[in-house]
């Protein structure tokens, strides 16, 4: 199956029969009525089914004319503008509504946001503030380094230990 419904192509009584109407009605074109009424002439089936087109168009001209009183015009229109307040009532809810999620939007990106540049700059400070705690003995003995003339003298400092906080009795 093509996954298509009875509805989606007219079959062909209903082609036949809304041409026909449609050249009852007089709304086709010139190219239209010819060739409906050359069928006219040469199918004789198809003349019958106009025939009972005709039929059934003077069947409901002669029906009685349907008249609205004022009442009814009136009734209809408050109907309509009962129906025109709901409606509006419904579009102004839902326009709340959507304004009220893209609020909620915006306020949780923001706060995403924020939260990560907080993230972003205490790893960076964190970084820094390690780095110092690395350094740390080394600054505080930075004065007694300036005052030594010479680099073998650093380098036996180094071996005993006194940089990492070990001796070299640890080792």
């Amino acid at each position: 199956m093509n996954g298509m419904n009875d509805f989606d192509h007219p079959t062909e009584p209903e082609l036949v029969a809304a041409e026909l109407t449609a050249y009852l009605d007089g709304e086709l074109g010139e190219h239209d009525r010819l060739r409906v009424e050359q069928r006219l002439i040469s199918d004789e089936s198809y003349r019958g089914e106009l025939q009972r087109h005709q039929q059934v168009w003077d069947a409901l001209d002669s029906l009685p004319k349907a008249t609205a009183d004022a009442k009814f015009a009136q009734t209809t229109i408050e109907i309509v503008a009962q129906s025109a307040a709901v409606d509006e009532a419904t579009q102004q809810k839902t326009v709340k509504t959507a304004r009220w999620y893209w609020l909620a939007a915006a306020a949780v990106c923001t706060l995403f946001c924020f939260s990560l540049g907080y993230l972003a700059i205490t790893a960076v400070a964190s970084r820094e503030n390690n780095r110092l705690v690395r350094d740390l003995p080394m600054l505080e003995n930075l004065d007694g380094y300036e005052q030594v003339d010479s680099l073998e003298f650093l380098e036996l400092l180094e071996q005993s230990g006194l940089f990492s906080g070990e001796t070299s009795s640890d080792i």
